[in-house]
């Protein structure tokens, strides 16, 4: 009898711990980090782009993190552009890697700020590795004029970072500036990151910035990005002349640790007023053809005979002057179809 009462009172014991443990087990709950991307879907040849969107984690803004953007061409899985934005005050960030210095430099690695159109640009960029371990790294440079459009991008390096490392990297030639740039201000930028952003890579840290002279002094200072917390936003300038068109690939990403955040979207490059060409088809540039085309269905309206939908440029069901203005504007540009 003693001997049931005990198993009687072993197993409520048993059966009242598994529901005690399966009552208390603590529910675990994944965090999600989300990356928002927003741009136009199309923009014409010297029309500034905007890239911006949110990164959030559970919902929450994320004000101290990295978003890195690569852009890339149509029909290429080069980058063309790679800027990194933060998306908050990120100053008490401990970043494992750090640009620490970004200067342009002569033929011999001096520090040099003016150049003249045809000369050669160079860099010397110094990076210090925080950390008790060693890193992995890529570094690009770019190049942009004052109104912001890009005129080059290249890898100057790639290697190990070791630990408590401060690493200087010199190297000439990097870009020829071009016979054609504008003179004043320009500006360069450097991205350290763990790879190319189409490869899943992220910025080790902010983006160092440096400008520089083309001929002679003036021009504007590179634009300073205007954020909300937990936003980030990206800027620059569609060549206004041999812009390539079709569409072009953003990828955006950020690494929150120990979260990882990636988005994509596409826009597309035209070039407005280009509406035919030798052989009635658009032929990349906006000359005497596209105003004619346009003159010939001034006035109309559909349903006219002389009516042409492709001039109406301003959408309007009419053909006036506001749509010779558009072409007007143009006039003289070309692109690469």
């Amino acid at each position: 009898m003693k001997r049931k009462l005990h198993i009687l009172l072993l197993t409520l014991t048993i059966t009242t711990l598994t529901t005690l443990t399966t009552i208390y087990v603590p529910q675990v709950h994944a965090a999600t980090l989300t990356l928002t991307i927003n741009c136009k879907a199309q923009y014409d040849l010297g029309e500034q782009v905007i890239i911006n969107g949110t990164l959030t984690q559970d919902g929450t803004p994320v004000t101290d993190a990295l978003v890195t953007a690569q852009i890339n061409k149509p029909n290429s899985t080069e980058p063309w552009i790679i800027r990194t934005s933060p998306t908050g005050n990120t100053s008490t960030v401990h970043w494992s890697l750090e640009i620490t210095n970004l200067t342009t430099a002569d033929s011999g690695g001096n520090p040099k700020t003016t150049f003249n159109r045809g000369e050669y640009l160079g860099f010397k960029v110094t990076i210090k590795n925080h950390d008790l371990t060693p890193h992995d790294a890529k570094l690009y440079v770019s190049a942009f004029y004052g109104n912001e459009i890009p005129f080059g991008i290249q890898k100057i390096w790639e290697g190990t970072v070791q630990a408590q490392e401060q690493k200087t990297i010199t190297v000439w030639p990097v870009f020829e500036i071009p016979d054609n740039a504008p003179t004043g201000t320009a500006f360069a930028t450097a991205n350290l990151l763990t790879d190319t952003p189409t490869n899943g890579g992220f910025a080790y840290c902010p983006e160092k910035t440096s400008t520089f002279q083309i001929e002679s002094s003036g021009g504007t200072q590179p634009p300073t990005p205007t954020t909300q917390e937990g936003t980030y936003n990206i800027t620059f300038r569609i060549p206004d002349m041999y812009a390539k068109l079709g569409n072009y690939t953003v990828h955006v990403i950020s690494y929150y640790p120990p979260l990882l955040a990636q988005n994509t979207t596409t826009f597309e490059v035209i070039l407005v007023g280009d509406l035919t060409g030798p052989d009635g088809e658009p032929d990349g540039k906006v000359n005497m053809r596209d105003i004619a085309l346009v003159a010939r269905a001034f006035g109309s309206y559909p349903g006219d005979p002389n009516w042409n939908p492709i001039a109406d440029l301003y959408p309007d069901g009419k053909i006036n002057m506001r749509d010779i203005a558009i072409v007007a504007r143009n006039y003289g540009k070309e692109a690469i179809p």
